[in-house]
């Protein structure tokens, strides 16, 4: 009924764009690195393309139909899982056709992240160190970073976003990083570490606002995302005026549920 074809990104953009109105919530840079990395797949019907999705390894991190074609989600879904070795999805809640989707299947739900949005401007917060500065870190500051973060920042992370330094008369509290958007490019996804010396010191705040600050003067939204259990961060996130708008979870897929034809109310008559 469907054929699925490997495809380019470049190839199904404007279907991606379409997706990604859809969204009550911007990609991350996580989610957006993975769904970008994925193996594209135009989904077609009779010559005629309707539709994406996108594999990365065995996890499933995007499905799309246009919308005269949204009837048959549930139905492409299934084979796309059954012709790709898909073993779990990875899923926002804001993304309402998958969550959709998804509740068809019978899963384990392991809880990945919480995307945040900002919601306010506020006043530069008051932290006890003199001499602050905040400056883009320069390639010969990375081995210094590194050793002082404990490693947090990976060579892609370097490559990807803008790394800064937070410092006080030159001794490194914490790092902040911001990464454009590339599907989302209204919007950089911010994040930072504090030096584990000056921890519960109000560095990180500092930081965060900092970062917002460089996306206020820029005309983008700061967005942000952080794994669901660090509820350090979600907290210090939250103290700079952001708020958690999503959820994200990895569906690891156990079997498909068999739904029979019935009618009626609950309990249902069924069709026999």
């Amino acid at each position: 009924m469907f054929s699925y074809t490997p495809s380019q990104l470049a190839a199904l953009m404007p279907l991606v764009e379409e997706y990604a109105v859809t969204l009550s919530h911007p990609m991350d840079s996580y989610v957006e690195d993975n769904f970008l990395a994925g193996r594209f797949l135009s989904i077609q019907k009779g010559g005629e393309e309707i539709g994406f999705c996108t594999i990365n390894e065995d996890t499933l991190w995007g499905i799309y139909l246009s919308k005269q074609w949204m009837r048959y989600a549930q139905v492409v879904l299934d084979e796309v899982i059954k012709n790709n070795g898909v073993k779990d999805i990875y899923y926002q809640t804001s993304d309402p056709l998958l969550v959709a989707l998804v509740s068809d299947w019978e899963y384990e739900k392991k809880k990945s992240a919480c995307f945040f949005e900002d919601a306010v401007r506020l006043p530069r917060p008051q932290i006890g160190f003199p001499g602050l500065t905040f400056d883009v870190a320069r390639a010969d500051d990375m081995p210094r970073i590194q050793e002082e973060t404990n490693g947090f920042f990976t060579p892609d992370d370097q490559k990807a976003g803008t790394i800064y330094m937070l410092q006080s008369e030159g001794n490194l509290l914490g790092c902040g990083i911001s990464v454009p958007g590339k599907l989302f490019k209204d919007c950089v996804g911010i994040g930072m570490v504090t030096c584990k010396a000056y921890r519960k010191r109000g560095v990180g705040k500092y930081i965060l606002w900092s970062l917002k600050e460089k996306c206020y003067e820029l005309g983008l939204k700061p967005i942000a995302g952080c794994w669901y259990y660090n509820t350090l961060s979600r907290k210090t996130l939250e103290s700079v005026g952001m708020v958690t708008r999503a959820r994200g979870m990895r569906a690891v897929l156990t079997g498909r549920e068999t739904i029979p034809e019935c009618t009626g109310n609950p309990p249902g008559e069924p069709v026999e």
